[in-house]
């Protein structure tokens, strides 16, 4: 099990403070199925307050460690939508989601889609 270390916790309420370690914790078991030597991930939680303070918009960020590879989810002014949500649940999925996507791709495990077809349909 890696460690995770989490930054901008104390921004949060306690109530958002437990969901996001259960999601977190949750989903960081399912990054474990890639990359079973993980050793620390890092989620680096930004919460951005309106002037009207009812509505705070969650922008997460996640860093993976591990021996051989560092994965990141990295978020600019086009990837708000993608990574930063004002549901926490959501925008914890989501981030999830990204970087479990970003170490397939890199790992590629998913070679089913990359086999060459056969030739059999060229006609010579």
């Amino acid at each position: 099990m890696a460690i995770i270390k989490y930054i901008g916790l104390n921004d949060l309420k306690e109530d958002e403070k437990k969901t996001i370690k259960t999601i977190l914790e949750t989903g960081s078991e399912k990054l474990e199925r890639y990359i079973p030597n993980m050793q620390e991930i890092v989620i680096d939680i930004k919460t951005l307050k309106p002037e009207d303070k009812k509505t705070r918009r969650h922008i997460l960020n996640i860093k993976v460690k591990s021996p051989l590879h560092t994965f990141m989810t990295k978020i600019g002014e086009s990837d708000l939508k993608r990574s930063g949500s004002y549901d926490l649940t959501l925008a914890c999925h989501m981030v999830i989601d990204t970087l479990e996507n970003e170490i397939k791709h890199k790992l590629k495990t998913d070679t089913s889609a990359w086999k060459k077809k056969s030739n059999a349909h060229i006609k010579g």
